[in-house]
């Protein structure tokens, strides 16, 4: 039953619109709206959130992003759901308020319940942040893994900032018997660069200029 015909429609706060792919719903349709927009003043439904799903982009993303604007002057968020990235560079598009990419946690032998949020853009920035969830009954709930690790980010900040090398770090973890005993595996300078680089927190040294020229060694 569609929601134009629910003796509660009233009620409903939301819609989620399965569309036809060969007809966009920001597809200009009369009086200079999309066929969304239309449809939802033909049912004089005034949702706080639209979904839809089902389509490809085949349609101006100009009167995407013209539609969009015009929902958000009426407090009306839109969640897009697709299996592609629009065209072009659309999807950096400063128009989306959130971009998530939802992938399997590996590309072999992975359950359709164990994946990994990919955050592109969150609240309007750019942002590059990882979640891992999984699900236990059938993806009626979802958790999030936490990284074994995240406990020592604090610490190594900490100890970035009063000077402390790579492998003084190394030492300092794996000889506290507090830290090294929620360790799965004793802490190295390869891994503690690997959590370096997924916290945000590598430093480089400032290279120095001019360079050396290399020097020929001369065969005698």
């Amino acid at each position: 039953m569609s929601i134009e015909c629910s003796p509660k429609a009233e009620k409903v706060w939301f819609r989620w619109g399965i569309v036809n792919k060969e007809m966009p719903p920001w597809a200009v349709d009369k009086n200079f709206l999309s066929s969304l927009e239309n449809t939802l003043e033909t049912t004089e439904h005034k949702p706080q959130l639209i979904i839809l799903d089902g389509f490809s982009w085949n349609g101006s993303m100009v009167e995407l992003k013209k539609m969009l604007i015009r929902l958000k002057e009426k407090e009306c968020s839109v969640i897009i759901l697709t299996d592609k990235l629009p065209p072009g560079n659309f999807a950096a598009n400063a128009i989306w308020d959130n971009i998530i990419r939802i992938k399997p946690w590996r590309s072999w032998r992975c359950s359709p319940y164990n994946l990994v949020l990919h955050f592109q853009r969150s609240n309007g920035c750019q942002v590059n942040i990882q979640r891992h969830i999984l699900s236990t009954n059938g993806g009626n709930s979802w958790i999030e893994k936490q990284e074994s690790y995240i406990f020592l980010k604090p610490l190594v900040v900490a100890w970035m900032q009063d000077g402390k090398t790579s492998v003084q770090i190394v030492h300092l973890i794996n000889n506290d018997q507090n830290l090294y005993s929620n360790l799965k595996r004793p802490m190295t300078i390869f891994n503690l660069a690997r959590l370096k680089r997924e916290w945000g927190l590598c430093s480089y040294k400032p290279e120095r200029k001019p360079r050396k020229p290399k020097v020929k060694k001369s065969i005698s």
